[in-house]
């Protein structure tokens, strides 16, 4: 069922958002992506000594420009429209997983363009990645993108593997080994994160916490409310008065509870401040979107990314869905290719945190 590239259905994808592709069909000759030109989104920490692989990796060619994965983004909106485009193909099922989205959808879209879907959708202007989205494969991908976009707003720009990468491999890009390079600190996963927390160093500490402080307000309200709906606040009949009519406290039990309205009200204004306030602060931070197809846990590369994000300091947060993450060692993960696993294995035994 997949759909056959044409210069028409790739226009078509730039055009929806922003990006152009124009004079790139199927009948052009494939570029290697290997020439030279400015680089866009190369900076980047320097990795340790790799164990066994390929080369470095390598990035897209867009333009004569060299695209790194810190610039492989996509926003929200882009997110909704792909969505929507989706279920507007004839072929198209509900149940379709984000392995046949990739294989069905994304590699006949792309194909012979060199670009991933996302930089394809922004080559005229590569988006800045500030939200790294960690997940499986095999998940349905339309639960995948729903849970996205939730868990997300009109500023982050994400970088998602399926849609980042150049996933044709047709000779016309870097193949997907070439772009993971030799190492998986050369990898884009986790470029991409060092780059999150390289820019959220320059804006400060609070950047980290910006998701539990813009949670602060809701768990004020809450606590507030569970208090009002206790029986020792409705039985104290004078405090009622008092909160009503302004009338005076006899009882222990009623300046305690005309305290606690005082802090509530104090703290409300405090995190209606903060939550201004944090709104404004750097929105980098990585995304685990669990499903119920499969545990993140068992997927190696989720593991990885997972672990380096604690170690550079990049905050994680879990999409709000119904799935569960579950639970599993980094021992008994696996990567679909054995290559990918070796590689992370040497690396997981390599650094203190080990497996656990």
């Amino acid at each position: 069922m997949g759909l056959a590239p044409s210069r028409h259905r790739i226009s078509a994808v730039a055009k929806e958002s922003g990006g152009s592709a124009e004079g790139r069909s199927s009948d052009e000759e494939c570029s290697s992506g290997s020439g030279s030109g400015s680089d866009v989104g190369s900076r980047s920490n320097v990795p340790p000594e790799p164990c066994e692989g390929g080369g470095e990796s390598r990035p897209q060619i867009s333009r004569g420009r060299q695209i790194y994965p810190e610039h492989w983004g996509m926003t929200r909106q882009q997110i909704r429209d792909l969505l929507m485009r989706l279920r507007s193909e004839p072929a198209w099922t509900q149940s379709n997983t984000v392995y046949a989205l990739v294989r069905d959808f994304i590699v006949p879209w792309t194909a012979c363009t060199g670009l991933g879907y996302a930089l394809l959708v922004n080559e005229a202007e590569p988006k800045e990645v500030n939200v790294m989205i960690s997940h499986c494969f095999s998940e349905n991908a339309e639960e995948f993108l729903e849970a996205t976009l939730r868990a997300t707003d009109d500023r982050d720009v994400v970088y998602i593997c399926a849609l980042a990468n150049y996933q044709a491999e047709d000779g016309c890009g870097p193949t997907i080994t070439e772009q993971l390079g030799r190492h998986p600190t050369q990898s884009p996963f986790w470029r991409v994160l060092a780059h999150i927390a390289s820019e959220g160093a320059k804006a400060g500490l609070p950047w980290r916490w910006r998701s539990v402080l813009l949670r602060l307000p809701t768990f004020i309200f809450l606590s507030f409310v569970m208090l009002a709906c206790s029986p020792q606040w409705s039985a104290s009949v004078d405090f009622v008065e008092w909160f009503e009519w302004g009338a005076p406290l006899h009882s222990a039990h009623s300046r305690y509870y005309a305290f606690v309205v005082m802090c509530f009200s104090v703290g409300s204004i405090a995190a209606l401040a903060v939550r201004l306030t944090t709104r404004r602060l750097y929105p980098g931070r990585m995304v685990v979107v669990p499903n119920n197809n499969e545990d993140v846990y068992s997927r190696l590369w989720c593991v990885y990314e997972i672990c380096v994000a604690q170690e550079l300091g990049v905050a994680i947060t879990v999409a709000p869905t119904l799935a569960t993450a579950g639970r599993g060692s980094s021992r008994d993960a696996r990567c679909s290719k054995d290559e990918d696993d070796k590689r992370i294995r040497c690396e997981i035994e390599r650094r203190p945190w080990g497996y656990r």
